[in-house]
């Protein structure tokens, strides 16, 4: 029992991990992409990226506070947990932690929207600029 809830949970961040990796290379791929279709996608990566900031934010707000409660936590209460066989303290501590890791995911997915949002951005304007440099020519 104790080894599927950890498997399950390992499964469960490998292919959030393999979903960003995916996430990056087609990022790589967008980079040579046609100006009408590089607006399409800086579109949509915006309302992407719009539905996701509000709960990044709270995202964040929480995963700071986790971050600095276990930072306070003293190792010797965990060693005690474990050593007085106090589940639910250790069930309990166990769940925020995986929340976390699914907040922490959630704010990498929402960096790569980010970023892939700017680099497009960047490529446009880019684009844009050379456009009036060469018709100056």
């Amino acid at each position: 029992m104790k080894d599927d809830v950890i498997t399950s949970f390992c499964d469960n961040v490998h292919e959030k991990l393999e979903t960003l990796q995916g996430r990056l290379e087609s990022l790589k791929l967008n980079i040579g992409a046609t100006y009408h279709l590089l607006h399409e996608k800086i579109v949509e990566i915006r309302k992407a990226g719009e539905v996701r900031h509000l709960p990044t934010d709270e995202g964040r707000a929480s995963l700071e506070q986790w971050i600095q409660e276990t930072r306070t936590e003293a190792k010797n209460r965990v060693e005690r947990g474990i050593r007085n066989h106090e589940v639910q303290y250790l069930s309990e501590r166990a769940d925020r932690a995986e929340a976390c890791v699914e907040i922490a995911m959630m704010l990498a997915e929402a960096s790569i929207d980010d970023a892939e949002w700017m680099i497009l951005e960047a490529i446009a304007a880019r684009r844009e600029a050379e456009a009036v440099t060469n018709d100056r020519s």
